[in-house]
């Protein structure tokens, strides 16, 4: 025995068989999965558990905002200490309606002022026309009275 060992190196022996099989056979066999497959996995699964979670937090925030607003809206001035909306609002009728009431009294107050006025203006015209005949550019300043007062 010399220099050649006795057994035949694995290099020297060359299996015949040739065995062909895909990924999804060696799945189906129940095989090894590959990194790919399982990184593609645990992305799914974390972009799951993610997307869970946001949905939850969105929805707790949503119910946290409309119940600050709920009890906002339901507050008056003595529980705050500030204007609610429901406390603006009643100050607000309130405004309207005084504002009403005043505008009601001026336009009352503005017929009676205007009908005296009017006549009171007239006459003043009528002779100041009168007194200046053939010279009404004197009489200016009571026209324009006179047009303010007949034009409300």
């Amino acid at each position: 025995m010399g220099a050649q060992a006795s057994r035949p190196s694995l290099t020297d022996i060359t299996p015949d068989i040739k065995f062909d099989a895909s990924e999804e056979t060696i799945r189906q066999l129940g095989g090894v999965e590959t990194d790919f497959s399982k990184r593609e996995d645990a992305e799914r699964f974390i972009e799951g558990k993610v997307s869970e979670r946001l949905l939850q937090l969105e929805r707790e925030t949503l119910k946290e905002f409309e119940d600050k607003l709920d009890k906002s809206l339901l507050l008056t001035d003595v529980d705050v200490g500030t204007l609610s909306s429901k406390s603006l609002d009643e100050k607000m009728d309130a405004l309207n309606m005084k504002i009403d009431l005043y505008k009601q009294l001026d336009s009352d107050k503005r017929k009676d002022f205007t009908e005296k006025d009017k006549e009171n203006i007239e006459q003043k015209l009528t002779e100041c026309l009168l007194k200046n005949k053939g010279k009404p550019l004197n009489c200016f300043e009571l026209m324009e009275q006179f047009k303010k007062l007949t034009s409300d």
